[in-house]
């Protein structure tokens, strides 16, 4: 009996009798159904996805209803400032840490793209610094360096003069910006004056928006 180029299924030959008809229906039939019997089941809402490599193999599975999140958030305390110069700041704290971008205690004022996670990133970051008249910046470093939005102009600075009251509001910003794996990040304070003071409190949000 002669098969089926894609799946096998047999089929009647051009010499077969009359009389054998019906048998070879349900053979050729019967293939069929064997074969798609991944397609019965799965209820209303779910969706028909592959099992495995293997032809034909499938399985009904219920969609999430939630995307997953993925990002990390840190936070940072009574690091010593130096006034006058762009400082780094360290976070050896986490609130959490979906896929390792940060290190509490290895370069730990860096948050970087792990592989496979590159694309879209939400970056956010606030720093509290005691009352001051100081004029104060923060800025986002990229790789070790002042991030340029275009490549020209540097991005995500935002100063605020005269602070007043104890742990005043603080500084900070947020953007949206590519990255690809090994990418890494940093918050850096300016204090226009000299001395030195005390951060009270700074967070650091990094989060994976999509490819």
């Amino acid at each position: 009996m002669a098969t089926t180029t894609n799946f096998g299924w047999e089929t009647p030959d051009d010499t077969d009798l009359v009389k054998d008809g019906a048998a070879a229906i349900r053979t050729a039939l019967g293939g069929v159904d064997t074969s798609f019997v991944d397609l019965k089941g799965g209820t209303t809402g779910q969706l028909l996805s592959k099992a495995s490599d293997t032809d034909l193999d499938y399985s009904w599975t219920t969609p999430s209803t939630a995307p997953t999140f993925v990002g990390a958030s840190v936070y940072a305390s009574s690091q010593t400032i130096t006034k006058g110069i762009y400082n780094v700041i360290a976070y050896a704290n986490e609130d959490f840490d979906t896929d390792a971008f940060h290190d509490n205690v290895t370069n730990n004022s860096r948050m970087t793209v792990p592989a496979g996670k590159g694309g879209k990133y939400l970056i956010n970051a606030i720093i509290q610094m005691p009352t001051s008249t100081d004029t104060q910046a923060v800025v986002l470093y990229k790789n070790g360096s002042r991030f340029q939005q275009d490549g020209v102009h540097e991005g995500w600075i935002q100063t605020n003069r005269n602070l007043s009251g104890a742990d005043a509001a603080g500084v900070g910003g947020s953007i949206v910006l590519d990255a690809v794996a090994t990418d890494y990040f940093q918050i850096g304070i300016y204090i226009e004056a000299s001395g030195t003071t005390t951060l009270s409190r700074s967070r650091f949000d990094f989060v994976f928006l999509g490819a």
